[in-house]
This record gives C-alpha cells, structure tokens and sequence, in this order.
C-alpha cells in the first residue's frame, strides 16, 4: 500500500475486521482492536504517511447471519464513505473472503474489487469446527468468483484450490528495496556468533518444538526470533542461547537482518503452510542471507541458496552448511522488488478497470 501511495494513490488502510468469534484467549486482541476503533473514530481517519489513512472499524465475525451481514455492511459503508471522498477510480482491495466486504465494495460503488489471495483461510482459521472452516472456503470461492481480479500469492495455493476467475494472476511476495546494511540492534550486539534468526509472527503454524530441538542440540549458537508471539512458547524463553524479541517495527527489520548469520524458515508442514508463500523469504535473500527451510513447494525454486530438511538432524547439518559457505554476494532466485511486483498488479487492475469502461 506504501508503494501505491508513492505512485499517487491516496490510500485507506482498514485494519483486519476478523473471520471468527473472539475467545477468551483473545482478550488483549480485543482490548486493542477496541483501542483501535477509538482512535480513529474521528471525523477523519489517522495520516500514518504521505496520502495513507488507517481506519479500525468494529464488524461483528457472525456473517453467516444475515441480519449480522447487513448491519456490517450498512456499519462498514457508513464509515468508510465518510473518509474515502469524491476521487474516482475507486478500487476496494482486500486479503480478507468477508462477504460483508464485497457488500460494501458495491454499496459505495467501487470501480473494482481486487481480491490479494494470500494464503488458505479456510486453514488458517484459528478455529477446530469443520463447518467453520468449510463455511469461510465457501466464502473464498465466492470472493475469488466476485471480484475483478484475484491476485495469488503461490503456485501452490492455486493448484490446490483452483480459481473459477479468469483473471487471476499468481504473484508471489516481493522483497523491500535493498539498502545499506545497517547497524546491529542494540539488543544484539552483545550476542555471541554464529547468529540463525527468524522473523515473522511466531504463531501454532511455527514449529517451536524444532527450534527448541536445535537450541538444545547447539548451545552455542544463539537463536533470535523478531516477530509477535502468538502462541505459548513453551521452554525457548527459559533457554540461554534463545532471544524472543517481540515485534519490531518494520523499519528495523534490515537491522536485524545484517545481525543474522543464517536465517531460518520452520513452519510445521500442514496444508495451511504448504500452500503459502513465506512472506520474509525474499527479504532474507534480498540481503544475501544463506536460508534454510522446510519443504514446502514456494521454496523450492530458491534452492540451493535455500535448502530445505524435514527434521532436526537436517536442519542442524543444512545450517553447518549454510554458515561455512556464509552470505551469498547478490540477491537469489527471483530479485524482484516490491515495487516491480507493484507494477505488474497495477497493470492488471488498470486492464480491470478499463474493460468496465
């Protein structure tokens, strides 16, 4: 969205209006979305950048149910009108298979909805009811039939579930822009070396009991992981060479990167996660880092700059691997950028929207 403004576009961000019913478990998400729908419930939503506004409204996840499905939308419409002005083309992109999405993209008239097909929702929902599940598949197949063009984020993603649109596009996650390596955090710069580190959410779909075999197994490598935790992290917090750092801004991430001597993809292989796209993937190539991987099918280009095991012993035998061979000189696989993936969509959308003409 960043990249979009850059070109122009004035942008409303609308944080993530949730696929599911809170649980007990989520009181401080709540407490926050909460503390997010105050603060930009103002007459005009918060300016984070140069031409992009946040907006955090509060839907109700029930929209199975129809009356819930109208107030969300009547809700959703009445916010978002007030913020979005008069400028015209208007393009309603989301991430989310909320139908209440699309009954708002026609609602405020939108010139075309774009669908950016990220991952498999239906098994990413935090959620052991199969009928929930099945109902937000349903909902996918709907947004992907409804919308003016779908972007996919993996191959795999869309051999597995298929797409029903003809204009639908697989394009995988770009990298930010390279820059200069930049100052070890504060954090770490006393930290022994070799250095493997993880960065993204650490959430049920990371394989903490892998990262806890490989801690144990080599004490004297330090494990960083940067993200969010989300789930219980069980004995890493309690092992000497492991540092949770807790979400960092986005910024600092190049910071972290230059610290790292291997850098690590350990998600627990489920078909939530084969059908992904590693968001950090190419950043961490973009900065010349040796990856080492499970395997699921969107890393499997990058080899050998990523190597990919199954188990502990293979990870421990692919990181000695990785850190005598050290950092690659240049990015690998697919270099591109953010920016070129940003080009290719935009063309996409405009051909969208000048069919409609």
């Amino acid at each position: 969205m960043t990249s979009f403004a850059e070109r122009g576009a004035e942008v409303l961000f609308v944080d993530n209006l949730g696929t599911r019913l809170p649980r007990p478990s989520d009181a401080r998400r709540v407490l926050r979305r909460l503390g997010g729908w105050a603060r930009t419930s103002g007459s005009r939503a918060p300016r984070v950048g140069p031409r992009i506004r946040v907006d955090s409204p509060v839907v109700l996840p029930l929209q199975h149910l129809a009356p819930v499905r109208a107030l969300g939308r009547r809700t959703l419409v009445r916010r978002v009108s007030r913020r979005i002005g008069p400028r015209r083309p208007l393009v309603v992109w989301t991430y989310l298979p909320m139908p209440v999405i699309a009954d708002a993209a026609r609602a405020l008239g939108a010139d075309a909805l774009v669908y950016d097909w990220a991952d498999d929702a239906s098994e990413h929902v935090l959620s052991r009811s199969a009928g929930q599940r099945e109902r937000i598949a349903r909902w996918e197949e709907a947004m992907v039939a409804g919308a003016d063009v779908v972007f996919v984020a993996s191959e795999a993603l869309l051999a597995a579930r298929g797409s029903s649109n003809p204009r639908t596009f697989v394009i995988p996650h770009g990298a930010p822009r390279r820059g200069l390596r930049r100052s070890v955090p504060r954090e770490l710069a006393d930290l022994p070396h070799p250095m493997v580190g993880f960065v993204g959410s650490i959430t049920q779909w990371t394989d903490l009991d892998l990262v806890d075999r490989l801690a144990r197994e080599r004490p004297a490598w330090q494990f960083v992981m940067v993200g969010p935790v989300k789930t219980r992290v069980g004995t890493l917090r309690r092992r000497r060479n492991v540092v949770l750092t807790g979400e960092r801004p986005h910024e600092e991430i190049p910071a972290y990167l230059s610290a790292f001597d291997v850098a690590i993809i350990p998600y627990r292989v489920t078909p939530a996660t084969t059908a992904a796209s590693p968001v950090k993937l190419r950043e961490y190539l973009s900065h010349g880092l040796p990856v080492v991987s499970v395997d699921v099918p969107e890393v499997r280009p990058f080899v050998p700059q990523v190597e990919v095991a199954s188990d502990a012993a293979g990870f421990l035998a692919a990181i000695e691997r990785a850190l005598a061979a050290g950092r690659h000189g240049s990015p690998g696989g697919r270099s591109d950028t953010w920016d070129e993936r940003v080009d290719e969509m935009i063309e996409r959308v405009s051909e969208a929207l000048g069919s409609r003409s």
